[in-house]
């Protein structure tokens, strides 16, 4: 499974991808982390390091499984984004992430995965897509908005 734009490749991620994935998965993660949290930015590191079994075997499992679609963005060979999509009860379907590289950003290719995950969507005949995305992202708010996603709930926490 090949597509080609802009001379860069999406493909299916598969098993011997994970170490890869879970590596950009962290950096985007902490980039994540860093806007929205900033003072808690070295607890989730200790976290990220804590839980890598889990997260590996996490990756493993969701690559074989079909109500998901995992999404790798090549540039000659080179892991630059992942996007991954899932299947939910009741023709429901989830965005999960979209993680594009620095140096990559800006230039169309979150936009591209998305619409990749949710022509996938469509296909398993999925009636609505919802995802999430803390409040100071604000290049994915403006990238899913135009994509026609609105705002339906407010997740809030407090920390005790």
């Amino acid at each position: 499974y090949y597509l080609l734009f802009s001379g860069m490749k999406v493909r299916k991620a598969n098993i011997g991808d994970i170490p890869l994935i879970d590596k950009f998965y962290i950096k985007g993660a902490l980039e994540e982390v860093k806007l929205q949290f900033p003072t808690k930015f070295k607890k989730y590191i200790s976290e990220f390091k804590k839980y890598k079994r889990e997260r590996l075997s996490g990756w493993k499992k969701d690559l074989k499984d079909k109500k998901q679609f995992n999404i790798i963005l090549e540039d000659e060979g080179k892991i630059i984004g992942f996007a991954s999509a899932k299947i939910l009860p009741r023709k429901r379907g989830r965005l999960e992430f979209v993680y594009i590289t620095k140096k990559f950003r800006g230039k169309g290719f979150a936009k591209k995965l998305t619409l990749l995950r949710m022509n996938w969507l469509k296909k398993n005949k999925i009636k609505d897509i919802e995802m999430s995305v803390y409040v100071k992202n604000k290049p994915s708010i403006i990238l899913h908005e135009k994509l026609g996603f609105k705002k339906v709930s407010y997740k809030m926490v407090k920390e005790i």
